[in-house]
């Protein structure tokens, strides 16, 4: 009778908290859920401070320098060991690995690590490849390099994950055989805060605003979607002196010098959190009655702007548009507009502000359906399912494609 081996679970990825970022904190989630599984989690960064061990928790290897080839080094000895089967989850985001996203040399290393008996790969792909542009010309050496680099990843014959289904057609297209792409969404990386309605920050602002309805916004506030929010709150301030709005995130405090500037009449309708700690943004995304999320390519799962309201219970006004999966409008998650035009908002602002009963309606089924589908533990779930360290529970283990 054989005796079952030991499991050591890789994670290699661009950066991890403190490391700013979407990826780091996706990881953080996932590798912390699997160690508070009692499995072995070490995660592989670029630094060169050595290792970060707690009595629980992933062991955390900041050795891969600006992830140069050399500094691989410790952790292919670290993979060298034949007493346990190691399990590999590549975070991949070709720019997040240095080189100018053009980091060829560590896909070769991952192809070489993938011919390891006691070891099986999984990709989690954040982003896939570089666009073509028509200017400036030396983009397009970056995108030629980001399709070399996917095809190396490909040969690495990983279980495959995207972070939205517009990905898949790129690693199709670029396979030298056929592939089964799994869709997983990014769970929010901001708590759940329970019970954050009946707090008195909502309260508080109203009073504060002289208002009686929240509008929030969470973002980086960076010029493509702050571009398509401004002129959407300039809308609704026209519309109506009845909103009061909250701006959450790095960066709120310029936007909302910006809308201000813009239209001095809201200099005394909005207040903004700005570089808060995840328990105060969650707190303030559930203290908004509507968030107003406007995305160019609709919004997506990969939005963890998105992700984080649907966690704290908040309705979404927002968009379709290129990228956005047919769920959102099959299941009625959201309020969604044809195009992230600022009238289109607008409207579906004032839509959900003239009935609490939609609101609530749309905001516990948008809960619930996230609670089945994109929270961590679903994440864990599907990473094991793909090794086959566990068998298919439910139709829960199925995710949309589309």
């Amino acid at each position: 009778m054989s005796v079952p081996r030991e499991v050591d679970w890789h994670f290699l990825t661009p950066g991890y908290p403190p490391d700013f970022g979407g990826v780091s904190d996706y990881t953080r989630l996932v590798a912390e859920e699997l160690a508070a599984r009692q499995h072995k989690v070490h995660v592989w960064t670029g630094g060169d401070s050595g290792d970060e061990t707690t009595s629980v928790g992933p062991i955390v290897h900041r050795r891969l320098g600006k992830f140069e080839p050399r500094y691989f080094e410790f952790f292919s000895k670290a993979l060298d060991s034949e007493i346990s089967d190691h399990r590999l989850v590549v975070q991949y985001v070709p720019h997040g690995f240095g080189f100018r996203a053009m980091n060829i040399e560590m896909t070769r290393w991952l192809y070489k690590q993938s011919k390891r008996t006691n070891l099986r790969m999984l990709v989690m792909f954040h982003e896939v490849l570089f666009p073509y542009k028509l200017w400036p010309l030396h983009h397009n050496l970056i995108a030629w390099m980001t399709r070399r680099m996917l095809r190396n990843i490909l040969k690495c014959n990983p279980y495959i994950h995207v972070s939205t289904p517009a990905w898949t057609r790129f690693i199709e297209k670029y396979a030298s055989r056929n592939v089964s792409v799994t869709y997983r969404p990014i769970p929010s990386n901001i708590p759940s805060i329970v019970g954050s309605r009946d707090q008195p920050l909502r309260s508080r602002w109203c009073d504060q605003l002289g208002v009686k309805t929240l509008i929030g916004h969470f973002g980086t506030f960076g010029q493509e979607i702050f571009g398509l929010l401004l002129p959407a709150v300039l809308e609704l301030e026209k519309a109506t002196s009845e909103l009061g709005f909250v701006l959450i995130g790095k960066g709120a405090e310029n936007a909302a010098t910006k809308l201000i500037a813009r239209c001095p009449s809201l200099r005394n309708r909005i207040v903004f959190l700005d570089g808060a700690d995840h328990r105060s943004v969650g707190e303030a995304i559930g203290s908004c009655n509507i968030m107003l999320q406007p995305y160019p390519d609709g919004i997506t799962t990969r939005r963890g702007s998105a992700m984080a309201a649907l966690a704290n219970n908040t309705v979404i006004a927002t968009n379709d548009g290129e990228h956005c999966e047919e769920f959102w409008a099959e299941e009625g998650l959201v309020s969604l507009a044809k195009r992230p035009g600022p009238e289109c908002l607008r409207d579906e602002v004032l839509n959900l502000c003239r009935s609490a009963e939609r609101r609530l309606k749309l905001s516990s089924k948008a809960r619930a359906y996230y609670d089945r589908r994109f929270s961590v533990g679903s994440t864990v779930d599907a990473i094991r399912l793909a090794f086959g360290d566990i068998e298919p529970k439910s139709d829960v283990d199925s995710i949309p494609n589309g």
